[in-house]
């Protein structure tokens, strides 16, 4: 009988671990609250959908299974937390994730990252006994110690991998895959492993893979003067990898680049974002030069080309900017600049002439720059529109695209 029972409390157990708990809150890991079926056991099966804090060392075994759709931070100034992942049990990462200690993984255990998703890893990141690694395009994996794969372990690797370390390979492990693996240290491979293809070691910094880890793809970068004292800086990038933050710089006749202004990045993106600062300048000192730096997570950093704004762009004629676009029917913005001080209609119409939203404004002598966001919850049909900006006999219409 205390056999029986004994069995039957092993497999209680099993099932009690086996079950699946999804965040309900915001908060600590180990606060019970934040679960809807208590915190995840080492055998359980786990999905974050709400910002959490690990405030301990994670255990993953045989069945388990944690999905991370929403960020997971090791904060900084406190303990740093481990995660160890064996025995088949599997960890996604569909969300930013920072990891102040190591990773381990073992004995046919498996990690994946996602699409546009971050793993940082503050200590090693260790494979070995046939772990596995997988990175889908547009994914990145920083780590900020060493990483070291053993025993006939594998990665997939389709985005980018940044290592601050050592890499090491050994017995017949591999990296494959359409990515890119950067390392500061020393790359060590031996016994029949490989990187990307290559069996050769490396003194360090080294660079494996693609070759195209570069963090930011720009489309453009833009200055309008507001008023005498400040300039609106904008630009647009298409795709993100990496991308920790950039730095806005000013010089004026002298030449001499001086950092004004820094604006958080968005880390990985394979959408269109736009920037936009503005900034002071110096007792109207017109000609000036602005100059635009990207930094991605392990300090490394891209600078383009310099723009050049002067007093007569401040005078030129009247200058009217819409965007996005096209755009998807929810959103339009209007820039004016340069309008004389009288009051303006400012119309938008559809193919047939109707106006769908409409507002008049009063320019003063001092609003050299106005911006504003036309359809405040309109939503518009799919098809072409016209923005009219009238007054009395002189009107300017630009043509808008909603898809």
């Amino acid at each position: 009988m205390k056999t029986a029972n004994l069995i039957l409390l092993f497999f209680i157990i099993l099932t009690v671990q086996a079950q699946t708990t999804v965040t309900i809150g915001s908060g600590n890991w180990t606060f019970g609250a934040n679960w809807s079926s208590g915190v995840p056991g080492p055998r359980g099966r786990a999905i974050v959908n709400d910002p959490l804090t690990l405030n301990t060392n994670l255990m993953l075994r045989s069945s388990a299974r944690y999905t991370f759709n929403d960020a997971v931070t090791d904060p900084p100034g406190g303990n740093n937390h481990d995660i160890l992942i064996r025995n088949g049990a599997r960890l996604i990462i569909n969300a930013t994730t920072i990891i102040g200690g190591d990773i381990k993984i073992k004995n046919d255990a498996k990690l994946e990252i996602n699409t546009v998703d971050t793993l940082r890893i503050g200590g090693d990141l260790l494979l070995r006994d046939d772990a596995t690694l997988d990175m889908e395009e547009g994914s990145v994996l920083i780590i900020e110690g060493d990483f070291k794969m053993r025993h006939s372990s594998t990665s997939q690797v389709d985005g980018q991998i940044s290592v601050l370390g050592e890499v090491v390979l050994r017995n017949s492990s591999t990296i494959t895959g359409t990515g890119n693996l950067e390392a500061g240290d020393e790359v060590d491979i031996r016994n029949s492993s490989r990187i990307f293809g290559s069996r050769s070691d490396c003194g360090g910094p080294c660079e494996y893979g693609s070759g195209q880890g570069l963090p930011v793809e720009l489309t453009y970068f833009d200055a309008k003067i507001v008023n005498s004292g400040t300039v609106k800086v904008q630009w647009e990038t298409e795709t993100e990898i990496n991308n920790d933050y950039f730095i806005i710089e000013l010089a004026y006749q002298d030449g001499q680049f001086n950092q004004v202004a820094q604006v958080a990045g968005n880390g990985n993106s394979n959408r269109v974002i736009r920037y936009n600062k503005v900034i002071p300048v110096e007792n109207f000192r017109f000609p000036i030069y602005l100059r635009l730096t990207q930094v991605d997570y392990d300090g490394k950093s891209e600078t383009f080309s310099p723009i050049f704004l002067s007093k007569e762009e401040f005078n030129s004629k009247v200058n009217v900017t819409i965007y996005p676009n096209p755009n998807r029917g929810d959103q339009l913005f209007v820039e004016l600049q340069n309008l004389k001080a009288k009051e303006y209609s400012i119309d938008l119409l559809d193919a047939r002439g109707q106006r769908v939203k409409t507002q008049r404004m009063n320019i003063q002598e001092s609003d050299f720059y106005n911006e504003f966001e036309i359809l405040k919850g309109t939503q518009l049909s799919p098809g072409i529109y016209y923005l009219r900006i009238s007054c009395n006999e002189n009107r300017l219409v630009k043509k808008v695209i909603v898809q």
